[in-house]
């Protein structure tokens, strides 16, 4: 199915390319933001470690990086955009006398729709939903002696989200600013896997 999702997003994608290149009608956006996670308690409560066993690895810190292409095509209602994400997770903590750091990172790629309301002259708010593949890199804990331990290996799950966002502009500059939710494994979950969500605040420059 992941298989399935995948080949269907990059032939989507492309024919929306195809279809409005030349008519020059796409917006690149270049930027960055602030990842908060929701769930798990495991990602979000301070860095835990009982007999050994990492029981949460506060991600207190965690950012993303991201590029997007906006699809204007005449007179359709909606704004597809294509987009890539990736997020960088840290963590830090102690236990007996030993300091210790965790890590993470997920690279997403997704297809989105926008649906704009109530534009004005220099803010266009709109509405959005988006369909997601994400890798879920492993999950390491990093003691300060120099052992190291793989606490969840990497995976790959279909995800979703939904939000909000307004493209700017204040001459020269246009800017996307938007405030997503996104559930990184809302398909594909093993036996006992708890979903991963995160609120996404994000900035982008738009070219």
């Amino acid at each position: 199915m992941k298989r399935l999702f995948s080949i269907s997003l990059f032939s989507l994608l492309s024919i929306i390319f195809v279809n409005t290149t030349n008519a020059q009608l796409v917006k690149i956006g270049v930027g960055g933001g602030t990842t908060i996670f929701q769930s798990p308690a495991m990602f979000t409560n301070n860095f835990s470690l009982v007999n050994g066993d990492v029981l949460a690895f506060g991600f207190k810190n965690a950012y993303h990086l991201g590029v997007e292409a906006k699809f204007n095509i005449p007179m359709l209602p909606i704004t597809p955009v294509a987009f890539i994400d990736y997020h960088i997770l840290k963590g830090s903590g102690s236990n007996d006398s030993l300091g210790f750091s965790t890590s993470m990172n997920i690279f997403t790629i997704g297809a989105e729709a926008e649906y704009s309301f109530i534009p004005l002259p220099f803010v266009h708010p709109y509405l959005s939903i988006n369909i997601t593949e994400n890798n879920l890199g492993q999950v390491e804990t990093q003691a300060s002696n120099g052992a190291s331990i793989v606490n969840i290996p990497s995976k790959s799950r279909i995800g979703a989200g939904a939000g909000i966002g307004a493209e700017v502009t204040i001459p020269p500059v246009n800017f996307d600013i938007s405030l997503k939710y996104n559930t990184f494994n809302l398909v594909g979950k093993a036996s006992g896997e708890q979903s991963i969500n995160s609120l996404n605040l994000s900035l982008e420059l738009l070219f």
